[in-house]
């Protein structure tokens, strides 16, 4: 009984250390690239960054007729 449990141990002991191996091999590039080449991510963050803050301007048509009509321009800006 001791050789079978011996044996199990080393299959999934195997198994974890290739599991580890497995996962070191697929995160290896894309760490690389975060820790060394990190100023496109970062111009990206600041992108969203300026999207999160930009003025937003909503347009409102009705359309009578087939004809479309601007009825209210609101913006972050007005108090409307």
């Amino acid at each position: 009984m001791p050789l079978l449990t011996q044996q199990e141990h080393r299959v999934h002991s195997a198994l974890s250390n290739a599991l580890d191996v497995f996962s070191w091999v697929i995160l290896r590039k894309p760490i690389e690239r975060l820790i060394f080449y990190w100023n496109p991510f970062l111009k990206k963050i600041s992108l969203f960054d300026k999207m999160v803050n930009a003025e937003t301007i909503i347009i409102e048509k009705h359309f009578v007729n087939g004809n479309s009509t601007v009825t209210h321009n609101l913006s972050d800006d007005d108090p409307a």
